[in-house]
């Protein structure tokens, strides 16, 4: 019997269970019980783009003492739907919608077993979500999941994966405490944070309530709706339970189980992406290894990650391979560092190279499918938010980002820098961050997907750099503190009715030597009140480095008035480097 080690969503677990059996009875879905085709490219994409948009209206963010987790509307008087796990021993447990309202939520019923919980927010009029059917799911069958991974945006939107089923009544076993039977295993990508968000299907319609993954990330484990269902009044009524599902009829699930994999059908339904995308990118040798990047030029020009490439200097020459697998030497043009794009110059050729065409930007929102070359086909997901978001302001392995493109993508450090297309071979971006993918043996604390420089940037940089070169990038202004926003329970304790907790100030940057603490409350910057944390960032890097910012902030119950020159973007902001993994 496979062993497989898995482990719980909830990022500040670290519980490890035991996959016992992945099995699945007869399909639902077809006479034969075999998997369903299901629709093509271009339904697919029609359809994740409808589903996405009450998926993301239904899902919240669920955060305790513990971290964050999920969850989803389930009646439009407030009650939330979450995993038992997210809330269990938690003294405290608040809730934040969409659109960025918080309310701190009351825990009604818990099925300890079934690793279910009910919540309520004293809130009505909520776009809940609308129950599917588990039982009528086959294998092969597309699943849309909303969570809020521990690497959380500022815009409170959930982030959406897509991926394929796999199993219909897989069983996994934890400790004592948590078993998990009659679960929905499936490909679709989840990263801590995501425990309690939805499962859904292609017609928005929530099935299952995701519950954990394996390390490997390759299958994903949930509670299937009905056992909610099941449950709903006991759960109302603010019972404390532990009722595991009954397994179901079982039978060898291997069968065809490798081509059931987002990725092989990604491989196998876009030949003409993978083979456009392969033609106009390009493998590149730094001194931490390879890294990718996209030709945009007919006369060779190449745009990457300028932090990847480590410390270069302009006309510097880098060793290129070519997409026909040549070697040759490119020169460094210059580096955006604000929008973390280096402009390369390949030699000059007879006929030019092919090119994306920057000019044409593909047109993108949340449910867009998009994906990019690896070595022996192609990786492929959807993006995962209507539109360029800002990631968190300090990230472990990665310095500062614009506003990004995210992507369910999970990549090899070597795509980096690689180019991102549509289902029509358009360039969406360049690859400028990632999760790595996993091995067994470890589990990386990255930020969830990939970020990717969209197209509107990456012209803006390739402008400036040719005109300017390394004085292309615009400084911003930097503070060098970690920020984060209060929830309304701390707003309460602290006396305020808006603001921005100053968590952590870096030794020697602009905000510690201009007097800011740790538990510093940031109610004001320039004269404008800062009600979050992204807030706070847009109004510090307005300000010209070297020039005063008056900050006014709550310290210990009294006001502060602080006045001192911002720092500089181009400080050094942490390492810039990602480590290779092994394939």
């Amino acid at each position: 019997m496979a062993r497989t080690t898995t482990r719980l969503l909830r990022p500040a677990l670290v519980a490890f269970l035991v996959a016992l059996a992945l099995v699945t009875p007869r399909s639902a879905g077809g006479d034969d019980g075999g998997p369903r085709t299901g629709p093509g490219p271009e339904g697919l994409e029609a359809r994740a783009k409808s589903a996405v948009r009450e998926v993301i209206a239904a899902s919240v963010r669920i955060e305790t003492e513990d971290g964050l987790g999920s969850g989803t509307i389930v009646d439009a008087d407030g009650l939330v739907l979450t995993s038992a796990h997210v809330i269990e021993g938690c003294r405290r447990i608040e809730v934040t919608l969409t659109d960025g309202r918080r309310f701190l939520a009351q825990a009604l019923g818990v099925n300890g077993g079934g690793d279910l919980a009910l919540l309520r927010i004293p809130a009505v009029g909520l776009a809940a979500a609308r129950f599917g059917d588990p039982s009528a799911l086959a294998r092969g069958d597309w699943v849309i999941a909303a969570g809020h991974p521990s690497s959380a945006f500022d815009d409170f939107q959930p982030t959406i994966s897509i991926g394929r089923l796999r199993v219909l009544d897989g069983a996994i076993r934890a400790t004592a405490e948590k078993s998990f039977r009659n679960v929905l295993v499936s490909d679709v990508p989840l990263s801590a944070g995501s425990s309690g968000g939805g499962l859904f299907d292609l017609e928005g319609r929530l099935v299952g309530v995701n519950a954990a993954v394996t390390t490997n990330e390759r299958s994903a484990f949930t509670v299937r709706i009905t056992e909610y269902l099941a449950d709903a009044d006991r759960l109302r009524r603010g019972e404390r339970f532990d009722r595991v599902p009954t397994r179901r009829r079982s039978a060898d699930w291997r069968d065809g189980r490798t081509r059931l994999s987002r990725e092989n059908w990604f491989a196998e339904s876009f030949p003409g992406p993978r083979r456009e995308a392969r033609a106009r990118m390009v493998g590149i040798r730094t001194r931490d290894g390879e890294i990718s990047g996209a030709i945009v030029g007919a006369r060779g020009e190449i745009v990457t990650v300028a932090r990847a490439l480590g410390p270069v200097r302009r006309d510097e020459l880098l060793s290129v391979t070519l997409p026909e697998g040549r070697e040759v030497q490119a020169r460094v043009v210059g580096c955006d560092l604000q929008n973390d794009v280096a402009v390369l110059a390949l030699p000059e050729r007879s006929g030019g190279y092919l090119a994306f065409d920057l000019a044409a930007a593909a047109p993108v929102g949340a449910g867009t499918l998009v994906m990019t070359p690896n070595p022996t086909g192609l990786d492929g997901g959807i993006l995962a938010s209507e539109g360029a978001r800002r990631p968190p302001n300090e990230l472990k392995g990665i310095g500062y980002l614009p506003d990004v493109l995210q992507c369910d993508l999970r990549l090899w450090a070597d795509q980096l820098g690689a180019p991102v297309v549509d289902r029509d071979s358009r360039l969406v971006g360049i690859v400028v961050q990632h999760r790595l993918r996993r091995t067994e043996k470890t589990w990386q604390d990255a930020p969830f997907g990939a970020f990717v420089m969209p197209i509107e940037r990456l012209r803006e940089s390739l402008g400036a750099v040719r005109r300017f070169g390394d004085r292309a990038a615009p400084d911003a202004g930097y503070l060098g503190v970690e920020l984060v926003d209060l929830t309304e329970s701390e707003k309460a304790e602290l006396g305020v009715s808006s603001g921005v907790l100053v968590r952590r100030v870096s030794r020697g940057r602009a905000g510690a030597q201009g007097g800011l603490r740790d538990g510093d409350v940031l109610l004001a910057i320039g004269g404008r009140p800062v009600a979050s944390r992204g807030e706070a960032v847009r109004a510090i890097e307005v300000v010209r480095p070297g020039d005063p910012v008056v900050i006014e902030a709550r310290r210990a119950g009294r006001d502060q008035r602080l006045e001192f020159p911002v720092g500089s973007r181009r400080e050094p902001t942490g390492a810039a480097r990602i480590a290779a993994v092994a394939r």
